[in-house]
């Protein structure tokens, strides 16, 4: 018989290991881009559906002004915005043209990323499918287009601190500082509760062992420790200096404290359920509802780590270290819904909720699964069968409603495909191609038609309090540095000086808007900057009433207003 040949072994070289990976790293890698283009597709859709002719024009009109020179908070003053996302959508104006489909892809070409990292958050502690449904749930309501850098810097920042968390080192804590210093010009809040949020998890993980972890090889030589923390001082330092020649922190101090006084709103009441249900019906329920959600799952995944810490019972390092960051940047970001509880701001708060309700759910099919084994069923049991119907219908259910809500109740205010069922009548101007509800189209195409009748582009015009989409779609700019003025943003000081750059530079035609936010009567223009109010007033007369608006133009000679 011939010899026994013995097994030859495969060779274990790093470079051998590379090409046999090399594949595998491919495919992954076209999986993430295959899914990339597959979700930008899915916002492409209904990309220019929906219009808001408040808010949306804050981001258009400053990204307009940019993309001609001026920057924000030295040339012009949107508060509570910083110059970041202006700057980065300019870039879209350069390249795809000056329009609000431009502005708007700007931040579609980013959601997709927001989606794909929850599901690659989601994926470290519960399985495919409920990490599929966090990713669903974000991909489902993402938020408003001009609104969405929030939530897109907050799931940013978690990603790459989670993984500094898994491996901690030189390279992914540069990676995590340069992310938490990109968010200073786009969200500076982002980028503090951030930062705090890591120094408070950095004691955890130097206490605790993370399987698996510990960063292989030896410590990175002193040239490579110099070189990270000079890129960090030189970082830190621009942040800075930015914070020094533009005053951020006094606004900030300003906006959060300050402004919250007038601007606040209290949470929504539950109570009593049954009047306000018949009252208010169940979608709207449902909405406030939500309001509470979030704060719940937080605190239930607290308890679940603090019982499993006193238990001795641990789910893996790695899995407390995903759950606690989760957790923090959530309560950290629910600050906002916190300063003003509105359901837009709630909305761009809830990505950690997405992920940590997927847990939840996660948990308790877990449990339940568990409870119908014990009751005598096992594996075999038909998928069909009434105890596996049961178990799946309630852990579907609140997500199958959230889904039913955010696109059947909700739609462009939420950044869902619910846009499509909401908009029915298209809305052609220059600049501006979309579909919107008849009433709005019917406003906007009324107040264009005026303006370009009694004025020519570079003719100043004054559009208040919160309505710059007019100065981006008829090029006529904005006489005063603010472009809105909102409750407790100017005191009588504040006003005055608006009131003397309005002498300067007299606007050819003036949009008013004196509605009473929030269904408040505090919070009319009349009543929180009557020093303006008075003086437009006095200067300017109705033309004419279009729908929520006034179209008012200068007195004339007569006493009248010069109505071509």
């Amino acid at each position: 018989m011939p010899p026994v040949t013995a097994v030859r072994t495969m060779p274990t070289t790093r470079k051998f290991q590379g090409e046999v990976r090399a594949p595998g790293v491919l495919s992954a890698s076209a999986g993430w881009a295959v899914a990339y283009l597959l979700i930008l597709a899915y916002y492409y859709s209904f990309i220019d559906y929906g219009l808001n002719l408040w808010d949306e024009g804050g981001f258009a009109s400053g990204t307009l002004r940019t993309f001609r020179g001026e920057m924000a908070m030295r040339d012009f003053n949107p508060i509570g915005y910083l110059p970041g996302r202006y700057i980065y959508s300019s870039w879209f104006f350069d390249w795809f043209g000056v329009s609000l489909h431009s502005l708007r892809l700007s931040v579609a070409v980013l959601t997709p990323v927001m989606v794909l990292m929850v599901f690659a958050i989601a994926r470290r502690v519960m399985s495919p499918g409920f990490s599929l449904l966090a990713a669903a749930m974000m991909m489902t309501a993402p938020g408003m287009y001009y609104n969405r850098f929030y939530p897109f810097f907050c799931v940013v920042s978690l990603f790459f601190l989670i993984r500094w968390l898994e491996k901690p080192g030189w390279a992914r804590g540069l990676v995590l500082a340069g992310t938490i210093v990109l968010c200073v010009p786009f969200k500076t809040e982002v980028a503090l509760f951030s930062a705090g949020l890591w120094a408070v998890l950095v004691p955890w993980r130097c206490r605790e062992v993370i399987p698996g972890a510990e960063v292989p090889g030896k410590p990175a030589g002193r040239l490579s420790q110099g070189a990270a923390l000079g890129l960090i001082g030189i970082g830190a330092a621009c942040v800075l200096f930015y914070v020094w020649r533009y005053n951020v922190a006094e606004k900030f101090v300003e906006i959060v404290f300050t402004t919250r006084a007038v601007w606040g709103n209290p949470f929504p009441d539950l109570f009593p359920f049954v009047e306000l249900w018949q009252q208010l019906g169940p979608d709207r329920m449902f909405e406030r509802a939500l309001f509470y959600f979030p704060l719940a799952t937080y605190a239930l995944v607290l308890v679940l780590l603090g019982w499993e810490k006193l238990a001795h019972r641990f789910g893996g390092q790695r899995r407390q270290a995903v759950l606690l960051a989760t957790t923090g940047m959530g309560i950290c970001a629910f600050g906002l819904v916190v300063w003003r509880a509105g359901f837009d701001n709630l909305i761009r708060t809830l990505p950690a909720f997405y992920i940590l309700s997927a847990f939840v759910l996660y948990q308790a099919h877990i449990r339940l699964r568990a409870f119908l084994s014990g009751a005598g069923h096992n594996e075999k049991t038909p998928p069909w069968a009434p105890e596996k119907l049961l178990a799946a219908f309630l852990v579907a259910l609140f997500p199958l409603i959230f889904f039913y809500e955010m696109t059947v109740g909700h739609g462009f205010y939420v950044g869902s495909a619910g846009a499509l069922r909401e908009n029915t009548e298209r809305l052609e101007v220059d600049r501006m191609a979309v579909w919107t509800n008849p009433y709005e189209a019917r406003w906007a195409r009324d107040i264009l038609k005026k303006i370009e009748l009694v004025t020519e582009p570079g003719d100043a015009i004054l559009a208040l309090p919160l309505n710059p989409l007019f100065y981006f779609l008829t090029d006529r700019p904005n006489p005063i540095v603010h472009e809105w003025i909102l409750p407790g943003m100017l005191d009588e000081a504040a006003q005055e000086a608006v009131v003397r750059q309005l002498l300067i530079q007299p606007p050819h035609l003036v949009i008013l808007s004196d509605i009473a936010i929030d269904g408040r009567e505090d919070r009319r223009f009349s009543r929180y900057a009557p020093k303006i109010h008075r003086y437009l007033r006095r200067h300017f007369q109705l033309w004419e009433k279009v729908g929520l608006f006034e179209v008012l133009l200068p007195v004339g000679p007569s006493g009248i207003p010069d109505v071509p």
